[in-house]
């Protein structure tokens, strides 16, 4: 075997190397997981942030390693044919002797085995590659621009809509979070996660509790009895009305009662009631949430269309539906 055979295997083993690793590297950049480079990009790890930045340019990274793999794959089975031509001393032969053969270790060792090593092991190798692509990528530009300015013009010739935009669908998430209890999570985690994208799909009539299991007190009876109603109350937040429960004037908190019991002669449940805050029953639980924070409350009544009281929502009602139910050592076993 002279020299010029050597080199040309030589040669063909580089690009096969050089394919294995554009190859590689498209499957560990798609694959790599967005929520651990995002967390190691916080931890100021450079190349997590690397990785974010051409995720974030996909066009120009897959047109990047498709651009690199295919010129190293085509220039690979050029130097094939030559060499089987040149060994077979038939042009024919050595064409198809090069087809099969190169068809074989393009497959196996240019796209398969790099394919399924990147898969399994995505953000490490995502962060191995990653400096080298960006590079390529860099000075690759101009080429995969026109590469793609032509594969848009001919999408747009045959009216074919194209999105920049990729969203991750809730049903997507769903099925992560369910894949993640599988494998490793536990059905705790799973039903919290769950709990969470919930309440963006409920309404508070849904998780409120109704008007007919209220604990209430009635500011027109005496101050023993509504004190005595507070001290056997589970509850540290009590609504106040007057002649019917439609009639909400405000919610007593146990704390400003215990502050104001020795200061006057005649508790006036009045004047330490805080203001009634109303929402109607359609109001989303996930909004509803972000209010509660916004606003410093933990208590808002429902009413519906004809501005009639139906129950009350409270911060604990979200949060049950969210961890399951919370129980403290007022709460009846059932």
């Amino acid at each position: 075997m002279d020299f010029y055979t050597i080199l040309l295997i030589l040669a063909i083993i580089f690009l096969l190397v050089i394919s294995a690793f554009f190859s590689g590297s498209e499957t560990a950049l798609t694959a790599a997981s967005k929520a651990t480079m995002y967390q190691l990009e916080k931890e100021n790890n450079t190349r997590a942030k690397i990785v974010n930045f051409l995720k974030n340019k996909k066009e120009k990274l897959i047109g990047t390693l498709l651009l690199g793999n295919n010129l190293v794959n085509t220039l690979a089975t050029a130097i094939a044919t030559s060499f089987f031509i040149s060994v077979l001393k038939d042009n024919e032969k050595g064409i198809l002797y090069s087809t099969v053969v190169m068809t074989l270790l393009i497959l196996i060792f240019g796209e398969v085995l790099p394919k399924t090593i990147a898969i399994n092991k995505a953000d490490k190798f995502a962060l191995l590659f990653s400096p080298i692509i960006k590079i390529l990528v860099t000075f690759l530009s101009p080429f995969t621009y026109l590469i793609n300015l032509l594969t848009r013009i001919i999408l747009k010739l045959f009216k074919f809509q194209i999105s920049s935009d990729i969203v991750t669908s809730e049903n997507e998430l769903r099925g992560v979070i369910d894949l993640h209890a599988k494998s490793e999570g536990t059905t705790e985690e799973k039903d919290m996660l769950h709990g969470i994208l919930d309440l963006d799909n409920l309404q508070v009539k849904e998780i409120m509790t109704h008007k007919k299991n209220l604990e209430v007190l009635n500011v027109n009876e005496s101050t023993n009895k509504n004190l005595k109603k507070i001290l056997n109350s589970q509850f540290t937040r009590l609504p106040l009305y007057d002649k019917n429960l439609d009639k909400i004037i405000g919610i007593i908190n146990v704390k400003d009662v215990l502050k104001n019991i020795n200061k006057t002669k005649k508790l006036d449940l009045k004047l330490i009631a805080k203001k009634p805050w109303f929402i109607p029953e359609t109001t989303v639980v996930l909004d509803q949430l972000q209010e509660f924070q916004k606003k410093q409350r933990h208590l808002a009544f429902v009413i519906d269309k004809h501005e009639a009281l139906i129950g009350i929502i409270t911060l604990e009602d979200i949060i049950e539906e969210i961890v399951g139910d919370i129980e403290d050592e007022y709460d009846v076993k059932k």
